[in-house]
């Protein structure tokens, strides 16, 4: 079987950064003295490889002890868990870059914020938290339709958010709200076009990525949206019963490790 694997796949940098921040930790501190708050990414393979060498995992601030050394994941947290922990713990901070831009961006607005994004997705909860009074929310066309005529906003977009839903909602933002925005993640907007503009040399798409990871279900949206055979695994073992076409085109999201992939690349081969 005919099996092309992405050049793109693998971790972006703002994962790797945040991974890289993190086995520093380990390495200074030792794993069984750090937390994790949340998933240090969307990939259960990489929180389960952690977990494995002793790291803790928390959700809230609450749960940390006092004077413990704790790293925020990509994805960012709420102002008031991060004041919480800043308060009582050494804070190694490795939300990604871009996701700091838009918590940034939100903070600082002197107007209410629109925040483009999925309902209790990780990276909206963090920015939401950054503006007083907090934000108005849409996630797809019908809900930005009916905050559309009401006032001006900054508007804000999620890193990560889908591109199908991207594609419906674009043509009312751009014509109520023309101002400049940052928009989706490079890394993301770069595997989504790569799987255009490769479409007519694959049959099936796979794309390797966690469930729980938005931008991974927005590569795997972008195969169907095409109209090509598209599959969703997070590893190899996950491929038995898939149908796979002739020619194949392999992917992953940004938090998937590039080992896990080329597996997958391995097992196509050898059907």
């Amino acid at each position: 079987m005919e099996c092309t694997l992405s050049s793109l796949s693998g971790f972006c940098k703002g994962v790797k950064a945040s991974l890289d921040a993190l086995d520093e930790a380990i390495a200074r501190y030792g794993a069984s003295s750090l937390f994790v708050y949340g998933g240090i990414v969307h990939n259960d393979n990489v929180v389960s490889s952690y977990l494995e060498k002793g790291v803790g995992m928390v959700n809230c601030a609450e749960e940390v002890p006092a004077g413990s050394v704790v790293v925020i994941r990509a994805h960012g947290c709420k102002k008031s868990e991060m004041e919480e922990l800043r308060k009582k713990c050494t804070v190694i901070d490795t939300t990604c870059p871009l996701v700091m831009m838009n918590i940034k961006d939100a903070a600082d607005s002197s107007s209410d914020v629109l925040l483009i994004g999925e309902k209790g997705h990780d990276e909206v909860s963090s920015i939401a938290s950054y503006k007083e009074g907090g934000v108005a929310l849409a996630s797809n066309y019908d809900e930005l339709l009916s905050l559309a005529g009401k006032k001006d906003y900054t508007v804000i977009v999620q890193t990560t958010f889908s591109e199908k839903k991207w594609k419906a909602i674009q043509p009312l933002l751009n014509s109520r709200f023309p101002q400049p925005r940052r928009g989706i993640c490079q890394a993301s907007a770069k595997r989504r076009k790569e799987i255009r503009d490769l479409a007519p040399s694959y049959d099936t798409l796979v794309v390797v990525g966690d469930g729980k990871s938005a931008n991974s279900r927005a590569l795997y949206e972008e195969g169907l949206i095409l109209g090509k055979n598209s599959v969703f695994v997070s590893d190899a073992s996950e491929l038995d019963g898939k149908v796979l076409a002739d020619r194949v085109f392999v992917t992953s999201g940004t938090s998937t490790p590039r080992a896990v992939v080329e597996e997958v690349v391995k097992v196509i081969e050898g059907l």
